[in-house]
């Protein structure tokens, strides 16, 4: 790292907590150390990743000019209503906070467990792969990312495409510019390529060539998944409490699949860490009410839909969880604005989508609406699909108009609700088998016999392969 990639962090770094005091300004609002610093790291990340994409789109991107404008927007932040005596007594609040610690065992427990468990997963995820191949997810994100730190752009320029013109191009080099690089040539922009992922990821190792350099920057993979088990510990502990995240993130840290996240450059830790976010951020705003709360979630759900578009899947639950705020009348006076930044970030996936990633986003969408580009009448079928999701949410505009008399009515049924979460666990047991064990086995268009079934993830599940794999993760260790 140079002295000036140094300067860029500590710029990083120092915007995230700026943020962070102008969100937390109070001693009732305030997280502890670990929460407070997966906070400080979330906050920036979710404004570098928005603000890389739009300027790598425009093909002016410059991580030292994105980091600059961050830490401009976070001052301001810090002359928002910010509490003067947290500015003048925080760091006396810091130090109080910390000998609580000391003074009440269950919290120096639950500390001490915290700070083990990351310190495990810190160790087996720091092998972070030099994967620098095209063909599959990591080699693109990788490949995608040092060339919008040398060129400022998305686009990848190349004499060969710049000469035969877009359909010569598609004709002669798809097989060598699409398939195994993972590179759309892109019609509208003169034959320029451009990878045919969101650019999430892209700008995350941009921004790390920058600072660390190339031996280095790919070694932000295993903090990344690390701060992404903090952001589910967050959420998860807010909703359950204490022991109930602390074993989810434990499982979901040392699951297999999770290590190999944790190490190859793919897009899927930075996800998990800005939905958790999202959610948390969410919740916190529903406990204070404060409008800074409601935006901070949005934008931070906003980043997670421009790094990978199953983002998309977790937004559709929590709009729906707004319904069901709005249907009992518990919607708060701000809360708008968590939908509407979520929304617009919604709509600035799908332009970066059309313009930029061409066929491949194009048959991820279809296939949320269960059509297969490579099946006839896809468009149609796809038409009236988007057709019936019109049609089913005026029907939930108008059971919205009419939720008042629906209450009243289902109050008369006396439904017993100590059922409900039983009903739910159910429901999801079911949605797991099905996934797991019936949908593989069926013809659907939108989903190969093969993935996501128990015949080919059998060996990774059986005891034997999870000891195996167990071993061979922990073998630097021993």
């Amino acid at each position: 790292m140079t002295l000036y990639g140094m300067f860029l962090l500590l710029v990083f770094i120092l915007s995230g907590i700026c943020l962070y005091i102008s969100l937390f300004s109070s001693r009732q609002q305030g997280e502890g150390f670990i929460s407070g610093l997966a906070i400080i790291i979330l906050l920036p990340l979710s404004l570098f990743i928005l603000l890389g994409s739009l300027l790598g789109m425009i093909g002016i991107y410059r991580t030292d000019i994105s980091l600059f404008s961050i830490f401009i927007i976070s001052i301001a932040f810090i002359f928002r209503k910010v509490d003067k005596q947290f500015l003048n007594s925080g760091f006396k609040k810091i130090g109080n906070y910390s000998l609580a610690i000391f003074k009440d065992w269950k919290r120096f427990v639950a500390l001490f467990l915290m700070l083990i468990l990351l310190v495990f997963v810190l160790a087996i995820y720091f092998r972070p792969a030099a994967y620098y191949l095209g063909g599959f997810d990591p080699g693109i994100y990788v490949n995608s990312g040092i060339n919008l730190a040398k060129g400022g752009s998305v686009f990848f320029h190349d004499e060969v495409v710049r000469d035969l013109g877009f359909e010569k191009a598609r004709r002669y080099l798809g097989m060598f510019s699409i398939n195994p690089l993972g590179l759309n040539i892109t019609k509208q922009f003169d034959g320029a390529m451009a990878s045919q992922f969101y650019p999430g990821m892209s700008v995350l190792y941009a921004g790390s060539y920058d600072i660390l350099g190339f031996n280095s920057f790919l070694g932000v993979q295993p903090f990344i998944a690390l701060f992404a088990l903090l952001a589910l510990f967050l959420f998860t502990k807010k909703i359950f409490g204490f022991p109930t995240a602390f074993i989810a993130t434990l499982l979901y840290g040392i699951n297999i699949i999770t290590i190999w996240f944790g190490r190859y450059p793919v897009s899927e830790p930075l996800t998990v860490l800005l939905l958790g976010g999202s959610f948390y951020i969410f919740i916190r705003f529903i406990e204070t009410e404060d409008s800074l709360f409601s935006a901070w979630g949005g934008l931070l759900g906003a980043a997670a839909l421009m790094t990978r578009p199953d983002a998309a899947v977790a937004i559709v639950v929590m709009f729906a969880y707004g319904y069901y705020r709005k249907f009992f009348d518990l919607t708060l006076k701000k809360e708008w604005l968590y939908y509407a930044t979520l929304f617009a970030g919604l709509l600035f996936s799908f332009v970066y989508a059309f313009f930029f990633t061409g066929g491949y986003m194009h048959g991820v969408f279809l296939s949320f609406l269960g059509v297969s580009l490579r099946k006839e009448n896809a468009l149609l079928k796809a038409s009236l699909m988007v057709c019936l999701l019109l049609i089913a949410a005026f029907l939930a505009w108008k059971i919205i108009d009419k939720r008042k008399e629906i209450r009243k009515w289902l109050g008369k049924l006396n439904l017993p609700m100590r059922f409900l979460p039983t009903v739910l666990a159910g429901l999801v047991l079911a949605l797991i088998i099905f996934q797991l064990m019936i949908r593989p086995a069926r013809p659907f268009a939108f989903l190969s016999p093969q993935d996501n079934s128990l015949l080919r993830l059998g060996w990774y599940f059986a005891p034997l392969g999870l000891g195996w794999e167990y071993l061979q993760t922990l073998s630097p260790l021993l």
